[in-house]
């Protein structure tokens, strides 16, 4: 089945959606066990003064960097969850005769990852009619997205 270019662009960009889920969940793990192994270094020693040398404790260095690595990995989520909420965004806001049942194709498959076999149960659709709204949602999706880039990232918020 050949593609609009629009649509094959869209669906890129709502394809990075199942990542940006996976790697939200992967960063959150990640700050769970930084913060499980900075508990482990700092529960297992004692305090130890070493004011007036100059410098900084093993376990200090090792606290100092996993706050680091927290603090980058609270960047890359936010900045993942913003990307999520300009594609959200995108969908509630296309427009058409059509617009509800390709909203709802479009949330079925790219926010609540269903396969094609579940989206044509949930919504009465043959294969063919299921892929044509597909491809018409992806085009209104597409056309909402670039608005944004038009409009700046909080358009019609």
């Amino acid at each position: 089945m050949h593609m609009a270019p629009e649509a094959f662009q869209a669906m890129q960009v709502l394809k990075e959606l199942w990542t940006i889920d996976r790697r939200i969940d992967e960063a959150y793990e990640r700050i769970a066990q930084v913060r499980e192994m900075a508990m482990k270094a700092t529960s297992s020693f004692k305090a130890v003064n070493i004011s007036g040398t100059g410098s900084r404790s093993r376990i200090e260095d090792a606290v100092i960097r996993m706050d680091q690595l927290e603090k980058q990995l609270d960047t890359n989520i936010d900045r993942m969850i913003r990307q999520r909420q300009r594609c959200q965004n995108a969908i509630d806001h296309m427009d058409g005769h059509n617009a509800e049942r390709e909203r709802r194709i479009i949330e079925l498959r790219y926010i609540d990852h269903r396969k094609w076999s579940d989206i044509m149960r949930r919504m009465h659709f043959e294969l063919s009619q299921s892929k044509r709204i597909h491809e018409d949602a992806l085009c209104n999706f597409w056309r909402q997205w670039k608005k944004m880039d038009q409009n700046g990232p909080f358009f019609l918020l």
